[in-house]
């Protein structure tokens, strides 16, 4: 009996494994090029019969520069590179960002996304990276596109481009309505959200005085 629960929890183990192992943990080569890194990422997870772009082919159609990429031109540019491969790409944002075209909202709820760790589904998640004034306020200084793999209700899960020294990352998050962020230092428009979602775990390339939230989704479907 102890050699057949031993197997059953050895299989279980490989199996929750495999459904990560085979999910592509390519890494950004300098600090403004994440969205296009993590777009690569979640290309070779849910089209295994694309023709895999070079990151500067990503590059030119994200129209990512020294300043990083917007939300829209990360989207549209997942969205045009799609179509060559004869691929139809139903991708929304749901966040705090006003994105046309694509979905936005102040009623932004992360646990309504479904589990991106399926056929044919996966999700980019968009990090602003803040400081706090002598008010109180956070004060967006740069954002981050990672990977998202799963949610629950504490924890999140995610393949991080920039962070070199590891594969999936289980972060800790928390939600917060008493907060208010100002964004002027980025070139997209945002909107005014009911809660906040702030990753509690600390993320080895922040500084003390910086504190990641999340500022939305990108989920992306083959269909």
């Amino acid at each position: 009996m102890k050699k057949l629960i031993l197997g059953l929890f050895t299989f279980f183990i490989l199996q929750s494994q495999c459904l990560t192992a085979d999910y592509s943990n390519l890494k950004q080569p300098d600090e403004f090029t994440c969205a296009p890194t993590s777009s690569l990422n979640l290309i070779k997870n849910i089209c295994k019969t694309c023709e895999a772009p070079s990151l500067n082919y990503m590059k030119k159609l994200q129209k990512t520069d020294e300043n990083g990429t917007t939300a829209f031109n990360l989207c549209y540019g997942l969205e045009k590179y799609f179509k060559t491969q004869n691929k139809h790409s139903d991708i929304r944002y749901f966040g705090i960002k006003k994105v046309k075209i694509y979905k936005h909202s102040n009623n932004f709820d992360l646990l309504s996304i479904s589990n991106p760790l399926n056929k044919n589904y996966g999700a980019i998640l968009n990090i602003g990276v803040y400081t706090q004034n002598s008010k109180g306020e956070y004060v967006r200084q740069w954002g981050h596109y990672v990977n998202l793999i799963s949610i629950n209700d504490k924890f999140i899960e995610i393949i991080d481009p920039y962070n070199k020294n590891s594969y999936i990352d289980k972060l800790q998050y928390q939600t917060s309505k008493d907060i208010k962020l100002i964004n002027k230092k980025d070139n997209e428009k945002y909107i005014k959200a009911d809660k906040y979602y702030v990753i509690k775990t600390p993320l080895n390339y922040l500084q003390k005085n910086e504190t990641a939230i999340i500022n939305g989704v990108i989920t992306i479907k083959l269909n």
